[in-house]
């Protein structure tokens, strides 16, 4: 069962989401309808994460969700809340990490760079030259 995670940035460009769904979904098709089911391994940020997981399910895959801390659903914008929302409620599994919040200094976004990455065979970053708590964390953890 192939297992794949997308990081990247919040805050695209309406196009620039639309050239990252499109990669991605050509990168995922070839999963689509196999013997193995795919699995798209997710925060559920807004930006890639999000779209990466639309297209998993649309693919016939599955979701598993790591929520990286308790208030994670609050710093997201009320759209992007709305599509957590919606694709939280369809994860098959869904991991919540011991932490309250995220700061600059704790452990929870690299936390989930690190429980996501343990799980998945694939991983696909988008990097947008534009600093990010979250993503940083994350590539720290991917180098």
């Amino acid at each position: 069962m192939p297992r794949v995670e997308v990081t990247g940035h919040r805050g695209l460009s309406p196009h620039t989401q639309a050239l990252i769904a499109a990669a991605l979904r050509t990168e995922l098709e070839p999963y689509a309808g196999t013997e193995t089911e795919l699995v798209g391994v997710s925060c559920l940020a807004g930006g890639p994460d999000q779209l990466f997981a639309r297209i998993v399910l649309d693919l016939g895959g599955i979701l598993e969700v790591v929520v990286p801390d308790q208030h994670y659903r609050d710093g997201l914008d009320p759209a992007e809340q709305r599509g957590y929302d919606e694709l939280l409620a369809t994860a098959k599994h869904t991991e919540r990490l011991p932490f309250i919040e995220s700061t600059e200094q704790g452990p929870p976004g690299g936390s989930s760079a690190r429980t996501t990455l343990a799980c998945v065979h694939a991983l696909r970053r988008t990097t947008i030259q534009t600093p990010h708590i979250r993503l940083a964390r994350h590539r720290e953890a991917i180098e």
